[in-house]
């Protein structure tokens, strides 16, 4: 339809490998509307679609002062697209207009639940409820219907704006006198949902919640965005930034968001200098995780000692051990081994007398990791083993992931390999349902250090995998450390002597572009054979 648009207004315009992908995103832009193309397609008399797309992306929260004009022939309120919402929101009644208004708030689709906590005042009118109101939005082509994203209930239905529609409703929501009460209860609603994500984040249902939040972003930056904007009288309003913060920098830690969680967390901290000590000393401590995972250990380090001045002076033991955890961790990166076991074992005793069994097998698997690198294989093994005895106890989904993903990398480092493709192949499901693309990204790695080692020279594989990591990594920004550098580069360079140039980055670049379900799948089963395999 753009494509015979532009036609009409330049008569040699032609689809092209050149202006394809332009056009694509065009068209994705505009979500398909098909008014919004047509007006967006008249703008080829000014731009290229190199050039319109650049102006769509640049006015993204203003497309309806770039989509005007049209056919001289078409009526005046298709000559725009704010006169035909304009036109379709003229039609709507009074309660109508007010439910469209407030729905703007959301981005990326609700459920029915949070609909209903926004428009609580709304009371129905001649037995008219919140659902049927939808039903006559969705009607008037203003709302789609969509799976809920938000709820327990998978049956719930959920709903959707278009990004253009929902612009023309916030500009109506800003004219109404009510967006400041609308958007408190949108932040209020998010921030219920986080906390209550704050609990199921460890237990079995991880990965479900997970998903939930993921789902939720939109709405959660837009949430996260209006509690910032305050004056340093509205504490109370910066001080909610800071408690969906805390959760959120758990998501973004494990999700890969690093750089944008990075991002909101240095704007939550700033305008919260003077909050609660608690409040702001656990998002120090999870803001230096994300540090730490983009090889930030500086900024890491000083998140953590200041996170950890704070609890020694409340006497809150368990999150001493918990800094201390973290700071040992850094101390390891930047190679300091024996201050890394200093801070270990002092974690470890405070862990051990509070009889905490999460943050036990935290430093238990630390430990682990720190007396491999020492080459002490054997106690190595029994931390690691001991560390994953007690998150199955807890089901902790993603912490098993990564005791055995240490576990796997132990056992092919004592050439284990049926053994560590057990352990390595389990993990990566398991990383892959939660989603962690930083320990996917070490998993893969794993096993082209595996598929390397002489007894098997899978070299094919090697390239494939490391391609795969190397995307993740470039995906979320974490590089790879020194030390992980040097142990993956031999394996890299091992392979390309052994593989024609051609062979190895056909194999590399299908390892970027695999969808990591196909490629997880293929590699387990391949490991399952390279046994057999061994030389």
């Amino acid at each position: 339809m753009f494509v015979e648009r532009a036609r009409l207004v330049k008569s040699d315009f032609i689809l092209s490998v050149g202006n394809a992908s332009a056009i694509i995103g065009i068209c994705t832009r505009l979500e398909g509307l098909p008014l919004a193309l047509e007006l967006a397609s008249s703008r080829l008399k000014l731009f290229s679609p190199q050039a319109l797309l650049m102006q769509l992306e640049e006015s993204s929260g203003s497309r309806l002062k770039l989509l005007t004009g049209g056919a001289s022939n078409l009526s005046k309120r298709q000559q725009t697209l704010r006169n035909t919402l304009e036109w379709s929101y003229t039609l709507l009644k009074p309660d109508l207009q007010l439910l469209f208004n407030r729905l703007a708030v959301f981005s990326g689709g609700c459920s029915l639940a949070a609909v209903e906590v926004i428009c609580e005042d709304l009371a129905p009118t001649d037995s008219t409820n919140i659902l049927e109101r939808i039903t006559a939005l969705v009607d008037h082509s203003l709302l789609l219907m969509r799976k809920t994203p938000d709820t327990e209930d998978e049956a719930e239905p959920g709903f959707a704006m278009l990004e253009t529609i929902r612009e023309y409703g916030l500009e109506k929501l800003a004219k109404s006198g009510e967006e400041a009460t609308i958007r408190q209860r949108h932040c209020d609603y998010y921030l219920a949902l986080l906390e209550k994500a704050q609990q199921e984040l460890q237990t079995e249902r991880q990965s479900d919640w997970l998903n939930r939040l993921e789902q939720n972003h939109p709405n959660l930056r837009i949430a996260l965005e209006w509690a910032l904007v305050v004056d340093k009288a509205e504490t109370e309003r910066s001080s909610k930034a800071l408690r969906m913060g805390v959760v959120l920098a758990v998501f973004w830690n494990m999700r890969g968001h690093l750089g944008e969680g990075r991002k909101w967390i240095k704007l939550i901290l700033d305008k919260n200098q003077n909050a609660d000590p608690t409040l702001r000393a656990r998002l120090l401590n999870n803001a230096a995780l994300l540090a730490g995972r983009q090889g930030d250990s500086a900024e890491a380090g000083r998140l953590l000692q200041e996170a950890l001045a704070v609890w020694r002076e409340l006497g809150d033991k368990r999150n001493i051990s918990l800094a201390l955890n973290n700071l040992g961790t850094m101390a390891f990166k930047q190679g300091d081994l024996a201050r890394a076991y200093e801070i270990y074992q002092e974690g470890l005793e405070l862990k051990r007398s509070l009889g905490e069994p999460r943050g036990l097998a935290a430093t238990l698997n630390n430990l682990g990791e720190l007396l491999q690198a020492q080459g002490d294989f054997e106690q190595a093994q029994l931390y690691y083993e001991e560390s994953l005895a007690l998150l199955q106890t807890l089901g902790d989904t993603h912490n098993i992931a990564i005791a055995m993903l240490n576990l796997g990398k132990l056992l092919r480092q004592c050439h284990q390999f049926e053994q560590a493709t057990q352990y390595l192949g389990n993990s990566l499901k398991l990383l892959l349902e939660v989603g962690d693309k930083f320990n996917l990204a070490e998993n893969l790695e794993s096993l082209a250090e595996m598929a390397a080692a002489p007894e098997l020279s899978q070299w094919e594989w090697v390239a494939r995998l490391v391609g795969a990591a190397a995307a993740l990594r470039s995906e979320i920004g974490a590089p790879l450390s020194g030390r992980q550098q040097t142990e993956l580069g031999k394996a890299e360079s091992a392979a390309q002597t052994a593989l024609p140039t051609l062979v190895w980055e056909q194999n590399w670049g299908a390892g970027q572009t695999s969808p990591l379900p196909q490629l997880t799948a293929t590699v387990i089963k391949a490991a399952q054979e390279w046994k057999k395999l061994e030389k």
